[in-house]
């Protein structure tokens, strides 16, 4: 069952996410969580939006070991985040820590997290916390920050 999982995606077929990978030098520039074997929830410019999984070729998905009770809550939270708003800002204070290779200040960070606007990697990150599983430490992860929690819990190779 793939219901519950966090998709990282590293699709060029877009400007936003050549922009992203080329300036960031991430493997990886957005993440998703299945809430079924068919769709996903994407939190992205113009809104968080129900997606089939299709639409992302080549994603690489976690292999949590979950209860159903786990899963369906996961995807709960992000259905129930349908339509929130994108955060912009923090997406901005991303680029620039990405960019000056130095990390936005912690305060800064939980300040961007209490805000009502989500980012992709934020969603999952509140979504499989609220399932009890382990994240990206930190309140306002990047999908960097999820591709390193993959390679150390070894669902994606070094």
């Amino acid at each position: 069952m793939l219901t519950g999982q966090v998709g990282l995606i590293a699709d060029k077929r877009f400007w936003m996410g050549r922009a992203i990978l080329r300036i960031t030098g991430w493997r990886y520039h957005h993440v998703v969580i299945a809430i079924s074997d068919v769709e996903c929830i994407s939190s992205e410019p113009g809104g968080t939006r129900r997606r089939l999984i299709s639409d992302y070729p080549g994603v690489v998905w976690s292999n949590y070991a979950m209860t159903e009770k786990q899963a369906h809550l996961i995807a709960g939270i992000a259905e129930y985040s349908l339509g929130c708003r994108y955060d912009y800002l923090s997406c901005i204070s991303h680029a620039v820590a990405a960019i000056t290779r130095v990390d936005t200040p912690l305060w800064l960070q939980h300040w961007l997290a209490d805000r009502a606007p989500t980012t992709c990697s934020a969603l999952a990150k509140v979504a499989v916390d609220a399932a009890g599983l382990r994240t990206p430490h930190g309140p306002l992860p990047t999908p960097n920050d999820w591709d390193c929690h993959y390679r150390t819990r070894g669902w994606i190779r070094a």
